[in-house]
Order: C-alpha cells, then sequence, then structure tokens
C-alpha cells in the first residue's frame, strides 16, 4: 500500500492501521511504539500477548460517564481504531460475540493513558495530568546518558524546559506528556552519548528504564524495582 494514498477502511494513525497496510507517518509511528512495548516487555521476561480487558473497560466506561467522550473521541486519544473501543465495549452483537475477553497490553496501556476526571485539573480549556511518569522517563533516560540538550532537542523544547520537569514536573499538559513517552519508547534501549549525564543521574539516585514496570511508571505510589536509592542531590523517583 503506498503511503500517499487514502483508504477509507484504515484509521490513520493507529496499530490497526499500520496492521492493515498503511505506511502514512502516523501509522508507522504507532506501530514503533507498539513495538517498543513488545520488546521491553520482552526484556523483562514478562511478555503476554494478551491481558485482562477488564481495567480499561472501566476506564472507558468512566471516560464515557464523566467527561462525556464518545467511542470516537476516546480511540482519538488513544490512538487506537474505535473498532477496538467499541469491541472492548459492546462486543459484536450482529456476530453474536459479546465484549472483548482479552486485549493487547498496548491497547490497554494506551486506553487506560487517557486522563479521567480524578487525576485531571482544568485550566482554562486545557487538562493537566500528573508529571510524575514524565519526570521518571526523563530521569531514566538521563541514566542511559541522554543529555539535557539531547532531549530538548529531540522533544522541541528548551533546555531550561527538560530540566525543570527532570526535577519536578508537577502537573503538566497531556502533549507534553504523550511527547515524552513516545521519546522514551523510541530511547529507553539505545545508549547515549553523554557520559557526564549518566554519572549525574547514578549520583542523584534516578534509575534505568529496567526497573520501572510499564504499568506503573505512572503512579505516583509505586517504586521502581531492584535497585536503592541513594540520592546526592536533585529529586530521584
Amino acid at each position: 500500500m503506498s503511503a500517499g494514498v487514502a483508504h477509507a477502511a484504515v484509521s490513520h494513525g493507529t496499530i490497526s492501521g499500520y496492521a492493515g497496510g498503511c505506511r502514512q507517518e502516523g501509522c508507522k509511528a504507532a506501530h514503533r511504539e507498539g513495538e517498543g512495548y513488545r520488546r521491553r516487555q520482552i526484556a523483562y521476561g514478562r511478555w503476554q500477548p494478551f491481558t485482562d480487558p477488564e481495567p480499561a473497560r472501566a476506564h472507558v466506561r468512566r471516560l464515557q460517564d464523566e467527561r462525556r467522550m464518545t467511542i470516537p473521541d476516546i480511540a482519538r486519544s488513544a490512538s487506537v481504531a474505535p473498532h477496538i473501543v467499541r469491541y472492548l465495549i459492546h462486543g459484536a452483537p450482529g456476530k453474536g460475540r459479546p465484549s472483548a475477553t482479552r486485549i493487547r497490553p498496548e491497547i490497554a496501556r494506551r486506553l487506560l493513558a487517557i486522563p479521567d476526571d480524578r487525576n485531571v485539573s482544568i485550566a482554562g480549556d486545557s487538562g493537566y495530568v500528573d508529571g510524575t511518569g514524565t519526570r521518571r522517563r526523563l530521569q531514566a533516560l538521563a541514566f542511559m546518558g541522554h543529555a539535557d540538550q539531547t532531549l530538548a532537542r529531540e522533544l522541541g523544547i528548551s533546555t531550561a524546559r527538560v530540566r525543570k520537569l527532570l526535577h519536578g514536573a508537577g502537573r503538566i499538559r497531556p502533549t507534553t506528556a504523550s511527547r515524552v513517552a513516545r521519546l522514551y519508547d523510541q530511547l529507553w534501549q539505545l545508549p547515549g552519548t553523554s557520559r557526564p549525564a549518566a554519572l549525574t543521574a547514578q549520583a542523584r539516585g534516578w534509575v534505568s528504564p529496567l526497573a520501572w514496570e510499564d504499568d506503573e511508571i505512572d503512579d505516583p505510589t509505586a517504586r521502581p524495582r531492584g535497585v536503592r536509592h541513594i540520592v546526592t542531590k536533585g529529586r530521584a523517583a
């Protein structure tokens, strides 16, 4: 399928769009993110092709009830095809199929990452989300040797902003959180070129990507696995 040809049956910017043959950049990006998640789980020895759909289903229902989001809204926010969300909630009554009994972990993660009313505070017309996961991802990339300046360039923000996010993100825009998560998925297993960045991160008690479970890195109450904290300067995870 040519990347320049539009296909009505394809939901662009989604994993299913890529699986359907689309090679537009949005679908390729979704595929890369999904593959990054799969490789991390294999590296951790935790790869499971399917997971329990109930947490994602309950979250989607909260989004519908509390934020009045429609299925297309939710699908667009998670970069998944609408029929996946529809099947998760309603099944396929016309084919005699009940709601989904299993779901791909990456799809569940994307759906669960959509903020609901319990973790969103409104500022004007913009929602803000907790920045814990963003801070932890950037700290882990610094541990891998990715310098502040490199991260800033890749994210399209200032070095000063990266440093602020590294040391205490507070509540941030969802677009910032999403941008950092995408960059993390691309770089988490790639060593950076800055030894000073890595040494500084270690001295501050920051931890590597392998210390975080994918489903816990955004949880403020979670703690990194298999590490002891010796913090000399700056805010640790």
